[in-house]
Protein backbone atom coordinates (compact mmCIF):
# COMPACT_ATOMS: atom_id res chain seq x y z
CA UNK A 1 0.00 0.00 0.00
CA UNK A 2 2.83 2.26 -0.56
CA UNK A 3 4.00 4.51 -3.69
CA UNK A 4 6.73 3.69 -5.15
CA UNK A 5 9.50 5.48 -5.84
CA UNK A 6 10.81 5.91 -9.79
CA UNK A 7 13.34 4.03 -9.51
CA UNK A 8 11.11 1.06 -8.06
CA UNK A 9 9.03 1.48 -10.86
CA UNK A 10 11.73 0.87 -13.54
CA UNK A 11 12.77 -1.97 -12.01
CA UNK A 12 9.35 -3.57 -11.98
CA UNK A 13 8.54 -2.41 -15.52
CA UNK A 14 11.93 -4.46 -16.49
CA UNK A 15 10.32 -8.17 -15.75
CA UNK A 16 9.42 -9.70 -18.96
CA UNK A 17 5.95 -10.68 -17.30
CA UNK A 18 4.21 -8.88 -13.79
CA UNK A 19 5.23 -11.21 -10.45
CA UNK A 20 4.26 -10.82 -7.06
CA UNK A 21 5.81 -7.65 -4.79
CA UNK A 22 5.35 -7.86 -1.37
CA UNK A 23 6.85 -5.14 1.00
CA UNK A 24 6.52 -3.91 4.61
CA UNK A 25 7.80 -1.31 6.34
CA UNK A 26 9.68 -1.64 9.48
CA UNK A 27 8.87 0.79 12.24
CA UNK A 28 11.15 2.47 14.80
CA UNK A 29 9.13 4.86 16.54
CA UNK A 30 6.33 5.00 14.00
CA UNK A 31 8.99 6.47 11.48
CA UNK A 32 9.84 3.74 8.53
CA UNK A 33 13.73 2.95 9.10
CA UNK A 34 13.83 0.03 6.74
CA UNK A 35 11.61 -2.37 4.34
CA UNK A 36 11.33 -6.12 3.96
CA UNK A 37 10.65 -6.81 0.21
CA UNK A 38 9.40 -10.13 -0.77
CA UNK A 39 9.28 -10.60 -4.70
CA UNK A 40 8.26 -13.82 -6.62
CA UNK A 41 10.37 -14.71 -9.56
CA UNK A 42 8.20 -16.90 -11.64
CA UNK A 43 4.54 -16.89 -11.34
CA UNK A 44 2.72 -14.29 -9.17
CA UNK A 45 1.31 -15.69 -6.51
CA UNK A 46 -1.18 -14.91 -3.85
CA UNK A 47 -0.11 -14.00 -0.19
CA UNK A 48 -2.87 -14.86 2.22
CA UNK A 49 -3.90 -12.47 4.74
CA UNK A 50 -2.40 -14.97 8.01
CA UNK A 51 0.92 -14.50 6.30
CA UNK A 52 0.06 -11.11 5.89
CA UNK A 53 -0.67 -10.19 9.11
CA UNK A 54 2.52 -13.02 9.88
CA UNK A 55 4.89 -11.11 8.06
CA UNK A 56 3.48 -7.22 9.14
CA UNK A 57 3.94 -8.81 12.91
CA UNK A 58 7.54 -10.00 12.01
CA UNK A 59 8.53 -6.84 10.91
CA UNK A 60 6.80 -4.91 14.36
CA UNK A 61 9.28 -6.96 15.77
CA UNK A 62 11.83 -6.19 13.93
CA UNK A 63 11.15 -2.42 14.85
CA UNK A 64 10.78 -3.53 18.48
CA UNK A 65 14.49 -5.26 18.70
CA UNK A 66 15.45 -1.87 17.14
CA UNK A 67 13.94 0.08 19.68
CA UNK A 68 15.55 -2.18 22.33
CA UNK A 69 19.08 -2.39 20.86
CA UNK A 70 18.96 1.67 20.90
CA UNK A 71 17.27 1.40 24.54
CA UNK A 72 20.14 -0.99 25.54
CA UNK A 73 23.22 0.99 24.11
CA UNK A 74 21.91 4.56 25.95
CA UNK A 75 21.69 2.48 29.22
CA UNK A 76 25.22 0.91 28.45
CA UNK A 77 26.46 4.41 28.11
CA UNK A 78 24.28 6.12 30.71
CA UNK A 79 25.92 3.26 33.45
CA UNK A 80 29.33 4.43 32.14
CA UNK A 81 28.69 7.89 33.01
CA UNK A 82 27.31 7.12 36.13
CA UNK A 83 30.87 4.53 36.93
CA UNK A 84 32.66 7.93 35.94
CA UNK A 85 30.52 10.28 38.24
CA UNK A 86 30.15 8.24 40.93
CA UNK A 87 34.29 7.53 40.95
CA UNK A 88 34.74 11.44 41.02
CA UNK A 89 32.23 11.99 44.05
CA UNK A 90 33.88 9.60 45.99
CA UNK A 91 37.26 11.78 44.99
CA UNK A 92 35.27 14.74 46.43
CA UNK A 93 34.26 13.00 49.09
CA UNK A 94 37.99 11.86 50.20
CA UNK A 95 39.06 15.53 49.46
CA UNK A 96 36.23 17.14 51.74
CA UNK A 97 37.56 14.49 54.41
CA UNK A 98 41.02 15.04 54.37
CA UNK A 99 39.83 19.20 54.26
CA UNK A 100 37.57 18.85 57.24
CA UNK A 101 40.42 16.76 59.21
CA UNK A 102 43.68 18.84 58.05
CA UNK A 103 45.22 21.71 59.33
CA UNK A 104 45.80 23.84 56.53
CA UNK A 105 48.65 25.17 57.29
CA UNK A 106 50.65 22.57 59.48
CA UNK A 107 49.46 19.61 57.25
CA UNK A 108 48.81 17.85 60.63
CA UNK A 109 44.85 16.50 61.69
CA UNK A 110 43.03 19.50 63.62
CA UNK A 111 41.97 19.25 67.04
CA UNK A 112 38.35 17.88 66.04
CA UNK A 113 39.92 15.03 64.54
CA UNK A 114 42.08 14.78 67.54
CA UNK A 115 38.81 14.66 69.55
CA UNK A 116 36.86 11.86 67.19
CA UNK A 117 40.35 9.87 67.23
CA UNK A 118 40.46 10.13 70.36
CA UNK A 119 37.19 8.56 71.26
CA UNK A 120 37.49 5.81 69.23
CA UNK A 121 41.34 4.91 70.95
CA UNK A 122 39.56 5.54 74.32
CA UNK A 123 36.85 2.90 73.41
CA UNK A 124 39.59 0.45 71.61
CA UNK A 125 41.04 -0.08 75.30
CA UNK A 126 38.44 -0.11 77.14
CA UNK A 127 37.27 -2.96 74.69
CA UNK A 128 40.87 -4.64 75.05
CA UNK A 129 40.37 -4.05 79.02
CA UNK A 130 43.56 -3.02 79.34
CA UNK A 131 46.00 -5.53 77.24
CA UNK A 132 47.08 -3.02 74.84
CA UNK A 133 48.62 0.50 75.88
CA UNK A 134 47.25 4.09 74.92
CA UNK A 135 49.41 7.36 74.88
CA UNK A 136 48.97 10.74 74.14
CA UNK A 137 50.85 13.60 73.30
CA UNK A 138 49.75 16.77 73.83
CA UNK A 139 52.43 19.31 72.80
CA UNK A 140 52.41 23.14 73.63
CA UNK A 141 54.82 25.84 72.28
CA UNK A 142 55.58 27.93 75.56
CA UNK A 143 55.31 31.85 74.65
CA UNK A 144 54.02 31.22 71.18
CA UNK A 145 51.40 34.73 71.87
CA UNK A 146 54.69 37.04 72.57
CA UNK A 147 56.59 35.51 69.62
CA UNK A 148 53.42 35.73 67.25
CA UNK A 149 53.36 39.58 68.69
CA UNK A 150 56.70 39.99 68.17
CA UNK A 151 57.41 38.41 64.49
CA UNK A 152 53.24 38.42 63.31
CA UNK A 153 51.20 36.00 61.99
CA UNK A 154 53.35 35.33 59.21
CA UNK A 155 56.64 34.68 61.34
CA UNK A 156 53.74 32.85 63.91
CA UNK A 157 52.51 30.59 60.81
CA UNK A 158 56.22 29.84 59.74
CA UNK A 159 57.26 28.88 63.29
CA UNK A 160 54.10 26.43 63.52
CA UNK A 161 54.76 24.91 60.50
CA UNK A 162 58.48 23.82 61.45
CA UNK A 163 56.84 22.35 64.79
CA UNK A 164 54.52 20.30 62.31
CA UNK A 165 57.15 19.25 60.41
CA UNK A 166 59.49 18.21 62.92
CA UNK A 167 57.10 16.36 64.94
CA UNK A 168 55.77 14.75 61.87
CA UNK A 169 58.96 13.22 60.87
CA UNK A 170 59.53 12.02 64.18
CA UNK A 171 56.31 9.59 64.66
CA UNK A 172 54.29 7.22 62.85
CA UNK A 173 51.57 7.83 60.44
CA UNK A 174 49.15 6.46 62.98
Amino acid sequence: HLPMSSKDLAVCSSFEKPRTFFDVPIRYRDRPVGVILMTTVDDPILIPEAQREYIELLCSFLGTALFNAQLFETVEEQASEISVLNERLEEKVEELNILATTDKLTKLKNFSYFQEELGKRINEYKRCKGDSELSIVIVDIDHFKRFNDTYGHQGGNIALFEVAKRIAKETREM
